[in-house]
Parts: C-alpha cells; sequence; structure tokens
C-alpha cells in the first residue's frame, strides 16, 4: 500500500534513514523512512521536513508500505517489522528501495524461539516503492509497489496450539506446564519409563533414587517421551521426570515407583 496519508505522533524509533528527493518527487524536502513506532505495526512510513536533522512533520506522514505478513498472533507467526531504512544505492529516479527487518517473537510450549526451526526469517527484506508516493495525492496504485520478500515459513500454523507470545511474559516465557504422569516397566537390571507429551521442544530430565542411585542428578535427559535406562540392581526405586524448557525452568514432575528384580 502506498501513497496514503497518515497521522501519527513522534514516538521511539526503531531504526530508520533520511533521504532528500527531487521537487518534482517529494517537494525538495528531506524524508524521513522507518517503521511505524506502534510496537506491532507492519507500517512503513515516510515524514517530511525541510533539513535533514527535522523537525520532520507527523501530521504529514505518509504509508509507503505495509506488509500483509506482519502481526503479533498465531496467523502471522508472531512476527515483528522494525529498522526500515532507505537504500539510495538500490534506488532509481523513478523508485525508492527500502530495506526492513522481520523477527518472530514466537515461543514453543518449551520455550524454543523460532529461530530454532528456521533461518529464513530474520533475513533482509526489500520493497520498491514509487516515487509518486511521496507527491500530494492519495491515489497511488498499491500494485505499483514490488516487494522483494521471499516467503515466509508458516511454522506456528502447524500445531498453534503449541505457540505463544514472548512479550505476554515478564521472562519471556510461558510457564512450563506439569507432566501428568510416568510409567515404569521393569525388567531384569534395567526399566523402560514412558511419558505423555507435555509440550513442543520440551526436554525431560530423569531421576532414579534406590540402590546405588542417589536421585540427586539427572541420569537421562532427553526430549523424547520414554527411555530405557540398563545397568540397575534389583531393588525398589522411585523415578522421577521433571519438564525443562529452554531456559532451563522447570515445571511439576511425575513420580512412579517401581521394582527390579
Amino acid at each position: 500500500m502506498v501513497g496514503r496519508a497518515v497521522r501519527g505522533p513522534a514516538g521511539a524509533s526503531r531504526g530508520g534513514g533520511v533521504v532528500r528527493l527531487q521537487r518534482d518527487q517529494g517537494g525538495g524536502r528531506y524524508w524521513l523512512i522507518q517503521a511505524a513506532t506502534a510496537q506491532v505495526a507492519p507500517d512503513i512510513n515516510a515524514y517530511p521536513a525541510s533539513t535533514p536533522w527535522g523537525p520532520f512533520d507527523f501530521t504529514a506522514g505518509r504509508l509507503l508500505y505495509r506488509d500483509p505478513a506482519i502481526g503479533l498472533d498465531a496467523a502471522h507467526d508472531y512476527r515483528i517489522l522494525y529498522e526500515a531504512r532507505a537504500e539510495p544505492a538500490l534506488s532509481t529516479g523513478n523508485s525508492l528501495v527500502i530495506s526492513y527487518n522481520v523477527n518472530s517473537e514466537a515461543v514453543t510450549t518449551g520455550c524454543a524461539p523460532m529461530s530454532a526451526f528456521t533461518n529464513t526469517l530474520t533475513l533482509p527484506r526489500f520493497v520498491s516503492v514509487p516515487m509518486s508516493a511521496f507527491g500530494h495525492g492519495t491515489g497511488t496504485d498499491a500494485g505499483r509497489v514490488k516487494s522483494g520478500a521471499a516467503p515466509y515459513p508458516q511454522i506456528v500454523q502447524q500445531n498453534p496450539s503449541q505457540w505463544s507470545d514472548a512479550w505476554s511474559y515478564s521472562d519471556g516465557c510461558p510457564p512450563v506446564p506439569a507432566l501428568a504422569s510416568a510409567r515404569a516397566r521393569p525388567a531384569a537390571g534395567r526399566v523402560t519409563l514412558s511419558w505423555p507429551d507435555a509440550g513442543l521442544r520440551l526436554r525431560y530430565h530423569v531421576y532414579l533414587r534406590g540402590p546405588g542411585e542417589p536421585g540427586n542428578a539427572p541420569v537421562k535427559i532427553t526430549q523424547r517421551t520414554g527411555v530405557t535406562i540398563a545397568g540397575l540392581q534389583p531393588g525398589d526405586y522411585q523415578a522421577t521426570v521433571m519438564p525443562v524448557n529452554f531456559k532451563k525452568q522447570t515445571g511439576r514432575a511425575a513420580k512412579v515407583t517401581f521394582t527390579v528384580p
């Protein structure tokens, strides 16, 4: 979307740059190019001034581009836009190229970030805006904006219930869910433990207390929902399975007792 007038107060900028346009393009004025100051806005705006240091007229701002894939919800993979900057070296007399960055505030139930699933999200994005977007009219064809952004991976939407907005939590992580139960199948010299999946990208620390097993340190750390532990002496045991997230925060553990013959 281009050429539409926008209004907004001067706020904290998340990056930006200043360019001077010719008189027949942007009135011979300087323009501040920046991402919208709203925390999760998908917009890139421009604000005019008569000098490169301002003051910039935020009542005369113009919307240059709106990325339809930005939004702090599961449908948009919790993506944010920031650091929009003019790129004069890539521009022409008819269009201004603007670069911007994208990231995701999505974290799994286990507090693993989106970067653990893809390296394509934080690649730079580019958009080419026609110089007519800086004119005085509001009827510029939005289809004339050319975006060079690669398709965004749709990761959250594959399992939306297992993702959250990190900004919703003071420490950036959702609470680690409790582990509902654990089961044991003992055999001579070993035991096979199993438990239900508590959440995407959680790890599980398994503790044993019994003959020769003090239970103070995990004997196994796994992302699987089951494990076989061998080399056990005969006797009575208690196994504790504790869910642990990406930042080593823990949830309520499940315990099970068993006897190795």
